[in-house]
């Protein structure tokens, strides 16, 4: 099927005469078969058109039809190129037209021969040593066929590279359609954003740290940004346009990773392909066709750096600390922690363990956790009730808590998603990357003084928490009388036992009890007169306050 961006009926052809482009000839007869061919003759100066090569693949987009014109333009070398729908489509599955054996698909590239080869790798790693793109011979072997070997060795790591390249440039095309190639970009979107949070996240990084270390692994030429020795191959176009096609369809990402130090090396490479003299000729004429519904497209909403990712990393091929956080003095919570110590040493043994105290350390085996010298916790697993998860968030109230799996083995389960006896498979799509996280709001709390100044002394940090803050008046018998501000703007008076700003995860324990709403963090006051009754033909509607907010003074009588 013929992509749309085609070029209409009507084309042309051109010659690149000196160094310029000129319209030589336009066809116009609209009932030649092979209507709406563009063909593009690329001659150096000083050289005589003769029957060569002619790369057949669609029009309007530089696709994977790219890689081979970057080789021949790299080169100089004289090629054609037809774009024709109908022209590319002929080559297509069809021995009458283009030989044994079929092509599946373009680019389809006719050799002076009269014969035509198709795939991008292979096409690549034919041209190679013909324009110069395969490294240099060998000459150190003590024979001429020690020599070829050597050669025919260094062409296929070269190519090596150029596949991985094109599995690159494949993934960024399943980005945008991750489930089938014949539905339109709209018909897939809720699937393309899940693929492109990968995508993103792990798999860009991946690959350009592939490259890294093959640059970094070249001795001769890795830190001038040459992959292999110190002459361009068709593995460095092959990344140089991958990089670019990048930049076009996910400029943010790619944006941070351009100032992250440990890819500098991938980034001199496209700047030095950039600047060879026929390829910085060719980026700025005509013949380069910009990006655009090819391969790399850019849509905002697949580059969305801010967009919550609630896939959880897989751990596979890393060395995960886990801290396990129990509950104690229950002969249940016990043996299924003896369960689990010896599933994770059997079946994850590069995990490093921590637990939170150390009694029971020297019969674990297991590292001590603090919260000052501890390294970064890459998972928590709890074993208990919804105390036991409370207290886990409790040791990270400085910081992000990682993520938590928690099994129910405790009075109450309400934040317990996993029976204990399913802890083999739980922790299986854990470490796989098949599980998503469930976020969960907590509140930052911080005291200040009347003045809006922060207090010092202990006590006074601040202090991350998940189920709510609560103002209370202490051991003073005496209702309390407090203004709740919020954002600046007067709430409430509110006289009662205290007040409680609650979190939708904890909404549903002490603030409930006293009356106060579900999901919405609304303050609540300690007292039996409903905060929510009309008072004086008004009524307060939490809606009307937005979710994240500051209260910045909460004023309070003499105890």
């Amino acid at each position: 099927q013929q992509p749309s961006g085609l070029p209409s009926p009507k084309s042309r052809v051109y010659r690149r005469i000196g160094g310029a482009e000129t319209s030589i000839r336009e066809n116009t007869d609209e009932a030649d078969a092979l209507s709406s061919i563009k063909v593009f003759h690329f001659q150096p100066q000083g050289e005589t058109m003769a029957k060569g090569y002619t790369l057949i693949y669609w029009g309007g987009i530089p696709g994977r039809g790219e890689f081979v014109r970057l080789a021949f333009e790299y080169a100089g070398q004289a090629y054609k190129e037809t774009n024709g729908g109908k022209t590319v489509a002929s080559y297509c599955a069809n021995l009458d037209k283009s030989g044994w054996p079929p092509h599946f698909a373009p680019p389809i590239l006719q050799l002076p021969c009269g014969r035509s080869i198709s795939q991008t790798g292979n096409i690549l790693n034919y041209l190679a040593p013909k324009l110069g793109l395969a490294g240099p011979k060998p000459s150190g072997g003590a024979t001429q066929e020690e020599n070829d070997d050597e050669f025919e060795v260094q062409r296929a790591q070269i190519n090596q590279l150029v596949l991985t390249a094109l599995d690159l440039n494949n993934e960024a095309h399943d980005v945008h359609h991750p489930v089938a190639v014949g539905l339109y970009y709209k018909d897939q979107v809720p699937e393309a954003k899940r693929r492109a949070i990968e995508f993103r996240r792990s798999r860009i990084p991946k690959f350009l740290g592939i490259f890294e270390l093959a640059l970094k692994g070249n001795p001769d030429g890795g830190s001038d940004g040459y992959l292999f020795g110190k002459q361009t191959t068709t593995a460095d176009l092959a990344v140089f346009h991958v990089l670019c096609g990048l930049q076009h369809a996910f400029p943010r990402r790619m944006g941070a990773l351009a100032t992250d130090p440990q890819f500098d090396l991938i980034w001199k490479l496209k700047d030095r392909v950039a600047k060879e003299e026929n390829i910085a000729k060719y980026l700025v004429s005509s013949r380069r066709i910009a990006f655009g519904d090819g391969i790399f497209r850019h849509y905002p909403e697949l580059d969305d750096e801010d967009a919550l990712d609630l896939t959880l990393p897989g751990l596979v091929g890393t060395r995960p600390n886990i801290l396990i956080v129990k509950k104690h003095n229950d002969e249940r919570v016990s043996n299924a922690f003896h369960d689990i110590l010896r599933h994770l040493r059997t079946n994850y043994s590069e995990a490093t363990l921590y637990l939170e105290s150390s009694d029971t350390l020297s019969q674990h085996d297991c590292e001590v956790f603090t919260r000052v010298n501890s390294p970064k916790i890459n998972l928590i697993i709890t074993l208990g009730g919804d105390g036991t998860i409370l207290h886990a968030s409790s040791l990270f109230r400085e910081s992000s808590v990682p993520p938590v799996l928690s099994f129910s083995l405790g009075t109450l389960g309400f934040l317990l998603p996993f029976h204990i006896d399913t802890f083999p498979r739980a922790l299986e799509d854990v470490f796989q990357g098949r599980s998503t996280i469930l976020p969960r709001m907590r509140l930052s709390c911080q005291l200040r003084h009347a003045d809006g100044q922060k207090a010092s002394g202990h006590g006074a940090e601040e202090y991350q928490l998940m189920n709510e803050v609560t103002l209370h008046r202490g051991r003073c018998p005496h209702l309390t009388i407090i203004d709740a501000f919020v954002d600046g703007q007067h709430l409430t008076e509110a006289v009662a036992d205290g007040l409680i700003v609650s979190t939708p995860t904890g909404s549903t324990a002490y603030s409930l009890s006293s009356g106060g709403p579900i999901i919405t963090v609304f303050p609540t006051r300690h007292t039996p007169r409903n905060l929510f009754a009309k008072s004086k033909g008004t009524s307060i509607d939490p809606r009307a306050f937005p979710v994240q907010s500051d209260i910045p003074n909460v004023d309070q009588s003499e105890e």
